[in-house]
């Protein structure tokens, strides 16, 4: 969506994404969705991230600030795996999930 209206965006991740946003949810899979910089409109740099799946609650709004380093924290919890670099110090993001078992059993 560089220097185009996010309508532009919109249509062409329904487009191209959609299917398999779609074949996610029924799947037992996760597409993790996420912009690399905003507009520069504020020092902010807030940026839209989107989860879905199958174990994703639909239309949830995290109130909690999320970093590149806490998704990938998030990611390796769930495979059981160590965390690497700044991820060790992240936050897992636990706030998402339909059902909390899924995070502790991670994809089966």
């Amino acid at each position: 969506m560089h220097h185009c209206p996010i309508a532009n965006g919109d249509f062409w991740l329904q487009n191209n994404v959609d299917d398999y946003v779609q074949w996610a949810r029924v799947h037992n899979s996760l597409l993790i969705l996420t912009c690399d910089e905003d507009d520069n409109v504020t020092q902010a740099n807030q940026i839209p991230m989107v989860f879905t799946g199958a174990n994703v609650k639909l239309g949830h709004t995290s109130a909690n600030t999320v970093t590149h380093y806490d998704v990938l924290r998030t990611i390796g919890d769930m495979y059981g795996l160590s965390s690497l670099g700044n991820a060790v110090n992240a936050a897992t993001i636990d706030d998402v999930w339909v059902d909390d078992r899924f995070f502790v059993n991670g994809f089966e």
